[in-house]
């Protein structure tokens, strides 16, 4: 269990993944999420330097070209913060091609990780890692989890689910769940993982209704998927579950469809 509050810091390296995150940003309403865009200015490294703080998450997320990987390099090398950071590359269809062997180009000690994403996936990657102690959680969930699943894939989409009734809450989650698959399936890609964020508040009497609902979906139809559930309870927010789903190419599971039959455990 905690209590969130923990200030995520996105440091931006690119034109791609700082356009992204500065509309991510804008339509973020949960709080504890910064976003500071790269330069080469002295200017920057102060704002760097005022920043980090070992009570804060950092990640760098960068466009994955060869001037945008130089200067997170910088930030890796020259700051305490960098050394720290989770290091996402988003690629897009314009960008030249990716450099060989990005870790050691990026100078990454032993412990750092680096993901690799579209930039397409941009929102969802960042949501499932935002809402991470962000608000209070019955869980403790921390970044690793989250890297866990991601990385079982390399596309990631998302749905969202209104949760204002509780007891259609179930199905919901079971056609949100289903779309997931089936918008897979159309895109020759099969579902590995999914990060599922339970958000609302924490006062409202459904809200225990809610994220026994999300369990039993998940566990009733990720046979052979892993997933994970955290939460984000906050003063006022609506209930609603975000359900983001990994992939790998290449798959024949069944599509949704609006009459297919429901599975036992939504029938009781």
């Amino acid at each position: 269990m905690n209590e969130g509050k923990l200030e995520k810091v996105f440091i931006t390296c690119g034109e791609d993944v700082s356009v992204a995150m500065a509309m991510f940003a804008s339509k973020w309403d949960k709080g504890y999420v910064t976003h500071i865009e790269a330069t080469s200015t002295e200017s920057f490294f102060e704002e760097i330097a005022l920043n980090t703080s070992r009570d804060k998450a950092f990640f760098i997320l960068v466009d994955a070209n060869a001037e945008s990987l130089s200067q997170a390099q910088d930030i890796i090398s020259n700051t305490w913060a960098g050394g720290q950071s989770e290091v996402i590359c988003f690629t897009c269809d314009e960008s030249p091609a990716v450099p060989n062997n990005m870790h050691n180009q990026l100078e990454l000690n032993p412990q750092q990780r680096l993901q690799l994403f579209p930039i397409d996936c941009f929102n969802p990657v960042i949501c499932a890692y935002g809402h991470v102690m962000t608000g209070f959680s019955s869980s403790c969930v921390g970044f690793d989890d989250v890297q866990s699943i991601l990385e079982k894939g390399s596309t990631v989409t998302m749905q969202k689910i209104i949760c204002d009734n509780a007891k259609e809450s179930p199905y919901s989650l079971y056609t949100g769940y289903e779309k997931l698959v089936s918008e897979g399936n159309q895109n020759s890609l099969t579902l590995t993982g999914a990060v599922a964020v339970i958000i609302g508040d924490i006062g409202d009497p459904n809200i225990m209704e809610v994220m026994g609902a999300c369990c039993s979906v998940l566990c009733g139809l990720t046979h052979n998927l892993d997933y994970i559930i955290h939460m984000n309870y906050q003063l006022g927010a609506r209930s609603e579950v975000l359900l983001c789903g990994v992939y790998i190419e290449a798959g024949n599971d069944s599509s949704f469809h609006e009459h297919k039959e429901l599975p036992e455990f939504l029938k009781l």
